[in-house]
């Protein structure tokens, strides 16, 4: 049973995360990063409306904490018995950072690359399962004592949930836009910036892997 490291109920001493600017920043970041999700998010925008789409914010927030605490299960017990897992698996998402940060500022990743297939809860909750954006905040972001004590999970989640909430919004708003009129976001200007924030981002995880 040990092995396990089920979720326990011991006290949380750690400060808050919603009161963690770094935190709600690192999140905030990634979040918004242009991704299979967001993707989604904003075809259903431009197709269904904002009013029908807001239910979808439950449904993103749901499969990124399913997959996050999946992933933290799975990871660290797995780390126990092979401790440079938790190493590698860190390094593997600086890089996954790193390359799209490259992607964003050369312009290739868009932000209105929005696929044409119809938007249900399922495709939504698998595209949001299966996004390695998961397996970031599970090794790089959410502490460890997350995925080992009750308290902290919750709260974590709670912290988590407050930038998703007004992302997860902005991105149905975005393809609503581009449906009803000429946007004036500046893609490139959004790219840059995003792309800096982020390479900042996986250098810290990289160096906190290996020092």
């Amino acid at each position: 049973m040990a092995g396990h490291l089920p979720l326990s109920s011991r006290p949380m001493t750690d400060i808050p995360l919603l009161l963690d600017p770094l935190f709600l920043a690192q999140t905030a970041t990634i979040l918004a990063v242009p991704g299979p999700t967001n993707a989604l998010l904003a075809t259903a925008g431009a197709t269904k409306g904002i009013r029908v789409s807001i239910r979808f914010v439950a449904v993103v927030l749901t499969a990124y904490l399913g997959a996050i605490l999946a992933w933290g299960l799975l990871l660290i017990p797995a780390s126990a018995a092979w401790p440079p897992l938790m190493v590698l698996a860190r390094l593997g998402c600086a890089l996954f950072l790193a390359a799209t940060a490259l992607r964003l500022w050369r312009g290739t990743t868009s932000l209105a690359a929005t696929p044409a297939s119809p938007i249900t809860n399922r495709t939504l909750t698998l595209a949001t399962l299966l996004n390695p954006k998961a397996l970031l905040f599970a090794t790089g972001i959410f502490p460890a004592t997350a995925f080992t004590q009750s308290d902290v999970f919750y709260s974590t989640a709670l912290a988590f949930a407050a930038p998703l909430v007004p992302i997860t919004l902005a991105w149905i708003a975005f393809g609503a836009s581009l449906a009803s009129s000429q946007s004036r976001i500046s893609p490139k200007l959004a790219h840059r910036a995003a792309a800096i924030l982020l390479a900042c981002f996986s250098a810290s995880i990289g160096l906190s892997a290996v020092v």
